[in-house]
C-alpha cells in the first residue's frame, strides 16, 4: 500500500511479511406474481376462441392488451402458476403462456459525508460506473447494511477514536482487540494503516462529516499483528486464530509476502473451517507471482483497478518507483485501489481533507470487498463463508476476456449485483431444471461425468444417484478435476444449442471420487420428453429427460460422416436428416457401416440452423466409449 501525502507516494506498509488471506441455501422472494399468469394467443386467434379457453379452465381475466394479444389471467386458489403455464402452453391457439414477473425501481442512496461526492469514486463515480455500485446496493438492502456482522481488521492496528469510528455507549463500532505482538489489548494505530483499510470496509456513514464505508454499521474487530511496516508469520498466525475465536465473520488482510508460510497457511485454513472468510489484497508490484496468504485456497484473492477499470499501475514521476496490482493463476476478483479516501491517523493540511488521506494500493482494494461481503451476510445470516465467497466472483463485472481470465479474475466486484442477484440451491440437478432461466444457483456434491477439455468447452455434471444430469458450458479456466470428481459448482441457468446448461460457472471444492456407471438407454428414450416447465427433452422423445446424462446405447452403424455417425438399435429413428438411428458426434475413427457398436458418452441435443427441432445427440468423449475398440 501506498499514500499520496503531498508531495509524493510514500510506502507506508512494504508488504513484506504477510498478505491477504480469504445454492445458495434460501431462495430469494418470488420475482413473478404468485396467482397469476399472461397469455399471448397466436395471431388470427379470436376473443371467442380465446375465451373459451379461458372458460376451459375456470379461470379469470383480469386485463386485456389487444394489439400484443396478451391476456392477464388469475388463477384460483390451489391452481399454481407452473401448472396453469404448462396447461396454457399444450394448446395450439398459444404462443406464449409465462409467470407475470415483478419489477421495481433501481433505487439508490447517496449518503451525506462531506467527502463522499467529490473523493469516493471507488463507490460511486457518477459517470462510467467503474465503482463498486455503493448507492444501489445500500438501496437495495438498507442503510444499516452491514450489522450484526464482525470484520477483523489484521493491521497495525485501528485508531477507535477517529471521528468516523467512534461510536460511543454501549454499542461501539470498533471492539475490544488483541495485539499478537505484545500479548495485550492494547491496539492503538501509530502507522494509520489499518485505520484507513478499517474505514474503507466499515466506516460510520450518513453522519455529515468525512468518508463513507461500504458496511455502514459492520463492527470493526482490531488485531494487531505488526507495529510497523513490517511483521512476522507467528503473529500474524496467531491473529487469524485469535479473529476465527472472537466471532470475525470475515477477516481482512491487506498485508504479505511472496514466501509460502505454512504456519499463517494453517491458520487460515483454521478460520476458513470455522466459517470466516478470509480477504486478502494481492500486493502491488506488479507481479506474476504467487503471492502469500492471497495465494493460499482458503484465502479471496483481491487485485486492484484504476478509474478506468483497467488493472492498477502507477509510475512515480519524481521518484521512479513503479508499482501495480499483483495477478496470477490464484487472483479471484479484483476492486478499486487507486486514489482512495481512507480515515487517517494525521490531519492532511495539503488537501485540507482533516483527518483523512488519499492512498493508492491493493491494500485498499481488500476492504472494499470485505465490505461488500458484511453486506451480503447481514443480508443472508444464514449463508456459509462459502456461499459468500461464491457470490462475490459471481456478481463481478466482467473486464477482460468473457469469464475469467489472469490479469482481472472475475472481474471488478459489484455490490449492487451481490445484494440483488437471485440465487437457489435445489439438492438435486431435477429440480434445478424447473428453475427458470436466469436463475443464479449452486449445486454442491455432484458427479463429473465429462472433465474439462474431453469435449470443447463442455462440461458435465450428475446427481450421485443418475437421476439427472447437466451440461456446464464456456467455463474459463476450470480447476482439475476427473471423471468420478465430486464437485461444488455455481453458475447461471440457460440453455446452450437445445440443452438446459450452467453457463458462466465456478466449480469448487473439488474431492475425489469414483467414476459412475453409465445407463444404458434404448434408442426411442434416447433425451426422452419435455418433462415441467423448464425441462425440454428431443422433438418426439419419450419417457424421462435424461440429457446431460453418462449414458450407453448400442445399434448398428447405418451411416458414417467426418464428425458423426448413426447407430440404429431397431428404434428406427428418423430425425429429418434422411438417416436411420441414434447420431452419435466423434471426429476420429469410426465404426464402418453395418457393424455392431456399443456406444458410451453424453446424452444430448442440438438445433440444427434454420430449425427448431432439438435432434437427438450421443456425444463420444474418448476412444475408450467405442466397443469394440477400433
Amino acid at each position: 500500500m501506498f499514500f499520496s501525502r503531498g508531495k509524493r507516494y510514500c510506502s507506508l506498509v512494504s508488504l513484506i511479511v504477510l498478505l491477504l488471506v480469504a445454492a445458495v441455501s434460501a431462495v430469494f422472494a418470488l420475482d413473478y406474481a404468485p396467482d397469476e399468469v399472461l397469455v399471448r394467443f397466436k395471431p388470427g386467434v379470436s376473443e371467442r376462441g380465446a375465451a373459451a379457453l379461458h372458460a376451459s379452465h375456470k379461470w379469470l381475466v383480469t386485463k386485456k392488451i389487444p394489439r400484443a394479444r396478451v391476456h392477464r389471467v388469475k388463477l384460483p386458489k390451489g391452481v399454481s402458476v407452473e401448472q396453469a403455464i404448462a396447461a396454457y402452453r399444450r394448446s395450439p391457439l398459444v404462443d406464449y403462456a409465462g409467470p407475470n414477473h415483478i419489477m421495481r425501481l433501481d433505487s439508490m442512496y447517496l449518503p451525506n459525508d462531506e467527502h463522499f461526492e467529490f473523493w469516493q469514486w471507488a463507490l460511486y463515480d457518477g459517470g462510467a460506473r467503474h465503482d463498486i455500485h455503493a448507492p444501489e446496493a445500500w438501496g437495495a438492502w438498507d442503510q444499516n447494511s452491514g450489522a450484526s456482522v464482525t470484520i477483523a481488521v489484521l493491521d497495525t492496528g485501528v485508531w477507535a477514536v477517529h471521528e468516523d469510528l467512534y461510536a460511543p455507549g454501549p454499542n461501539p463500532k470498533v471492539l475490544v482487540g488483541y495485539n499478537t505482538v505484545l500479548n495485550n489489548t492494547e491496539t492503538m494505530d501509530y502507522n494509520g494503516h489499518g485505520t484507513l483499510v478499517a474505514s474503507i470496509a466499515a466506516a460510520i456513514t450518513d453522519n455529515w462529516i468525512g468518508m463513507a464505508g461500504v458496511a455502514w454499521n459492520a463492527k470493526i474487530l482490531p488485531v494487531k499483528v505488526m507495529e510497523g511496516e513490517i511483521g512476522y508469520e507467528i503473529d500474524a498466525a496467531e491473529g487469524v486464530y485469535w479473529a476465527a475465536d472472537h466471532d470475525a465473520k470475515i477477516i481482512n488482510m491487506s498485508l504479505g509476502t511472496y514466501i509460502d508460510e505454512p504456519i499463517l497457511e494453517q491458520a487460515i485454513d483454521y478460520a476458513w473451517n470455522t466459517g470466516c472468510l478470509i480477504v486478502c489484497s494481492s500486493g502491488n508490484d506488479d507481479l506474476n507471482a504467487m503471492h502469500y496468504p492471497s495465494a493460499y485456497d482458503h484465502a479471496l484473492a483481491v487485485g486492484g483497478t484504476d478509474e478506468q477499470d483497467a488493472r492498477w499501475v502507477y509510475d512515480d514521476p519524481w521518484f521512479g518507483d513503479h508499482y501495480g496490482s499483483n495477478y496470477g493463476a490464484w487472483l479471484d476478483v479484483m476492486a478499486p485501489a487507486s486514489m482512495i479516501l481512507g480515515a487517517y491517523t494525521e490531519e492532511d493540511w495539503l488537501l485540507g481533507l482533516g483527518y483523512y488521506t488519499i492512498a493508492s494500493g491493493t491494500s485498499a482494494s481488500s476492504p472494499h470487498v470485505s465490505g461488500i461481503a458484511a453486506l451480503i451476510w447481514s443480508k443472508n445470516p444464514t449463508w456459509t463463508n462459502e456461499q459468500v465467497f461464491q457470490q462475490i466472483i459471481a456478481c463481478c463485472d466482467n473486464l477482460g476476456p468473457a469469464g475469467w481470465d489472469i490479469e482481472t479474475g472475475y472481474g471488478r466486484v459489484n455490490a449492487e449485483k451481490a445484494l440483488t442477484l437471485q440465487s437457489a440451491s435445489p439438492a438435486t440437478i431435477s429440480e434445478m431444471k424447473n428453475l427458470a432461466n436466469g436463475t443464479r444457483v449452486t449445486l454442491t456434491g455432484k458427479v463429473v461425468t465429462c472433465s474439462p477439455g474431453l469435449l470443447t468447452d463442455r462440461i458435465y455434471i450428475e446427481d450421485p444417484d443418475e437421476s439427472s444430469g447437466i451440461l456446464v458450458y464456456g467455463t474459463v479456466g476450470p480447476p482439475a478435476m476427473v471423471e468420478g470428481s465430486r464437485v461444488d459448482v455455481t453458475g447461471t441457468l440457460g440453455e446452450f444449442d437445445g440443452e438446459r446448461a450452467l453457463t458462466n460457472a465456478i466449480f469448487s471444492n473439488v474431492q475425489s471420487g469414483l467414476p459412475l456407471d453409465a445407463l444404458s438407454i434404448p434408442g426411442r428414450d434416447f433425451g426422452g420428453k419435455q418433462m415441467g416447465l423448464y425441462q425440454m427433452g428431443v422433438d418426439k422423445g419419450r419417457g424421462l429427460n435424461n440429457l446431460g446424462l453418462l449414458v450407453r446405447c448400442s445399434g448398428l452403424v447405418t451411416w458414417t460422416d467426418f464428425t458423426y455417425f448413426y447407430i440404429d438399435d431397431g428404434s428406427n429413428l428418423r430425425d429429418g436428416s434422411g438417416h436411420t438411428g441414434l447420431r452419435v458426434t466423434w471426429n476420429a475413427d469410426k465404426p464402418d457401416v453395418g457393424r455392431r457398436a456399443v456406444v458410451t458418452g453424453m446424452s444430448g441435443c442440438f438445433i440444427p440452423d434454420g430449425t427448431s427441432l432439438r435432434v437427438r445427440t450421443l456425444r463420444v468423449r474418448n476412444s475408450a466409449d467405442l466397443w469394440p475398440p477400433l
